[in-house]
């Protein structure tokens, strides 16, 4: 099983995203099983808790996740009801010390920061990991501010857990990040609407890992 020390490729894996490009589940297992993913989040922001279960269920039950970290996107009870190894709370979700009161020690928790003082709140409440951005300009979260490479380099500097850079991120600009010292990154889109989504992940992982 990975871990967060040594997981550098982070993967956001939306329901829209995948009933558009990727129904079959064919990319999802390729990427999985060429070993490149280090997490998998299982987001569905239009489902109820139900419908959301039974998703990520059928994906469960068509993907060999052995050797990927599972996370819930702001869904706590699916840590437990879908043996998930952690939950990722959203900026407007269950603030992390009150997630880590319901989970306990063992599950890992993320949280998304747009600024270093949610960066610096999510650290102190216990949070094990911060997703950090909008790095780049985005399709997946539109209207938001790009912050730049600097922006998650100082957000890193002053926070003690693992930060990845999530937003607008390709093979193509990747590089700016590594310039400044930063490891981690998360993508949702561009390894879904790429044409060769096991060659943009191969690259990515030749600058991330």
């Amino acid at each position: 099983m990975k871990n967060l020390l040594n997981s550098h490729i982070y993967w956001v894996y939306d329901k829209s995203l995948s009933d558009h490009y990727d129904p079959s589940l064919e990319i999802l297992n390729k990427l999985v099983a060429s070993e490149g993913i280090d997490i998998i989040q299982f987001r569905a922001k239009d489902l109820d808790y139900s419908s959301y279960c039974s998703w990520v269920e059928r994906v469960k039950n068509k993907v060999d996740f052995n050797d990927v970290l599972t996370f819930s996107n702001d869904h706590i009870a699916a840590f437990k009801d879908l043996d998930l190894d952690g939950v990722h709370v959203g900026a407007d979700d269950t603030p992390v010390d009150q997630a880590r009161q319901v989970l306990g020690a063992e599950c890992l928790i993320g949280a998304t920061a747009r600024t270093l003082e949610r960066a610096l709140l999510a650290d102190v409440q216990g949070a094990d990991y911060l997703g950090v951005g909008t790095v780049f300009t985005t399709t997946t979260k539109q209207g938001l501010t790009a912050k730049g490479p600097d922006f998650i380099r100082n957000v890193q500097d002053q926070v003690k857990i693992p930060v990845y850079a999530i937003g607008g991120i390709s093979s193509q600009n990747a590089s700016e990040l590594q310039n400044v010292g930063i490891d981690k990154v998360a993508i949702a889109s561009n390894l879904l609407n790429t044409p060769d989504p096991l060659q943009e992940l191969i690259d990515l992982r030749k600058i991330f890992s």
